[in-house]
Protein backbone atom coordinates (compact mmCIF):
# COMPACT_ATOMS: atom_id res chain seq x y z
CA UNK A 1 0.00 0.00 0.00
CA UNK A 2 1.31 3.47 -0.91
CA UNK A 3 1.87 5.72 2.13
CA UNK A 4 -0.45 8.71 2.48
CA UNK A 5 0.77 11.89 0.84
CA UNK A 6 0.54 15.13 2.79
CA UNK A 7 0.73 18.52 1.08
CA UNK A 8 2.35 21.24 3.19
CA UNK A 9 3.59 24.76 2.61
CA UNK A 10 7.40 24.62 2.50
CA UNK A 11 8.98 26.27 5.51
CA UNK A 12 12.53 25.04 6.11
CA UNK A 13 15.78 25.30 4.18
CA UNK A 14 15.95 21.51 4.16
CA UNK A 15 12.57 21.31 2.41
CA UNK A 16 13.68 23.83 -0.24
CA UNK A 17 16.91 21.86 -0.75
CA UNK A 18 14.84 18.70 -1.23
CA UNK A 19 12.99 20.56 -4.01
CA UNK A 20 16.31 21.35 -5.69
CA UNK A 21 17.31 17.68 -5.47
CA UNK A 22 13.92 16.58 -6.83
CA UNK A 23 14.31 18.87 -9.84
CA UNK A 24 17.75 17.37 -10.55
CA UNK A 25 16.26 13.85 -10.43
CA UNK A 26 13.31 14.76 -12.66
CA UNK A 27 15.05 16.91 -15.31
CA UNK A 28 18.73 16.09 -14.84
CA UNK A 29 21.50 18.16 -13.26
CA UNK A 30 22.12 20.35 -16.34
CA UNK A 31 18.53 21.42 -17.10
CA UNK A 32 18.09 25.21 -17.19
CA UNK A 33 14.47 25.03 -15.98
CA UNK A 34 15.51 24.24 -12.41
CA UNK A 35 14.60 26.84 -9.79
CA UNK A 36 17.01 27.37 -6.85
CA UNK A 37 15.92 27.49 -3.21
CA UNK A 38 16.58 31.24 -3.03
CA UNK A 39 14.03 31.94 -5.78
CA UNK A 40 11.44 29.69 -4.10
CA UNK A 41 11.91 31.46 -0.76
CA UNK A 42 11.73 34.91 -2.38
CA UNK A 43 8.54 33.99 -4.26
CA UNK A 44 6.88 32.72 -1.09
CA UNK A 45 7.91 35.74 1.00
CA UNK A 46 6.57 38.11 -1.64
CA UNK A 47 3.09 36.67 -2.17
CA UNK A 48 3.69 33.47 -4.12
CA UNK A 49 3.66 29.98 -2.69
CA UNK A 50 5.65 26.78 -2.59
CA UNK A 51 3.99 23.54 -1.49
CA UNK A 52 5.61 20.15 -1.08
CA UNK A 53 3.99 16.72 -1.31
CA UNK A 54 5.49 14.43 1.33
CA UNK A 55 5.01 10.67 1.29
CA UNK A 56 6.77 8.14 3.45
CA UNK A 57 8.76 10.90 5.17
CA UNK A 58 10.28 12.30 1.96
CA UNK A 59 9.47 14.97 -0.61
CA UNK A 60 7.86 13.34 -3.65
CA UNK A 61 6.61 16.46 -5.45
CA UNK A 62 6.25 20.22 -5.24
CA UNK A 63 4.58 23.18 -6.89
CA UNK A 64 5.80 26.79 -7.05
CA UNK A 65 3.82 29.92 -7.98
CA UNK A 66 5.23 33.41 -8.24
CA UNK A 67 3.42 36.66 -7.39
CA UNK A 68 2.48 39.03 -10.16
CA UNK A 69 0.00 41.64 -11.37
CA UNK A 70 -2.75 41.52 -13.94
CA UNK A 71 -2.96 44.20 -16.64
CA UNK A 72 -5.45 45.95 -14.33
CA UNK A 73 -2.93 45.99 -11.48
CA UNK A 74 -4.63 43.26 -9.43
CA UNK A 75 -2.49 40.81 -7.49
CA UNK A 76 -2.25 37.33 -8.94
CA UNK A 77 -0.14 34.17 -8.73
CA UNK A 78 1.36 32.53 -11.78
CA UNK A 79 2.25 28.87 -11.87
CA UNK A 80 6.02 28.66 -12.22
CA UNK A 81 7.00 25.03 -11.82
CA UNK A 82 5.75 21.63 -10.69
CA UNK A 83 7.66 18.37 -10.35
CA UNK A 84 6.88 14.89 -9.06
CA UNK A 85 9.00 11.78 -8.59
CA UNK A 86 6.04 9.48 -9.09
CA UNK A 87 2.26 9.64 -9.42
CA UNK A 88 0.83 11.32 -6.33
CA UNK A 89 -2.61 10.67 -4.87
CA UNK A 90 -3.45 13.03 -2.03
CA UNK A 91 -6.21 12.48 0.45
CA UNK A 92 -5.77 15.62 2.55
CA UNK A 93 -4.17 19.04 2.45
CA UNK A 94 -2.68 20.54 5.61
CA UNK A 95 -1.43 24.07 6.29
CA UNK A 96 -2.80 25.33 2.97
CA UNK A 97 -3.84 28.97 3.18
CA UNK A 98 -7.24 30.05 1.90
CA UNK A 99 -6.16 31.42 -1.46
CA UNK A 100 -8.56 33.73 -3.29
CA UNK A 101 -10.23 32.27 -6.35
CA UNK A 102 -9.01 33.74 -9.61
CA UNK A 103 -11.31 36.19 -11.35
CA UNK A 104 -13.06 35.02 -14.49
CA UNK A 105 -11.64 36.52 -17.67
CA UNK A 106 -13.69 39.37 -19.14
Amino acid sequence: MTPATEVLRLSSLDEYRQCEELQARVWGPEDVVRVPALVMVAAQINGGFAFGAFGGGQLVGFVLASPGLTEQGQARRGSTLMAADRPIATTATANAPNLPKPEAPP
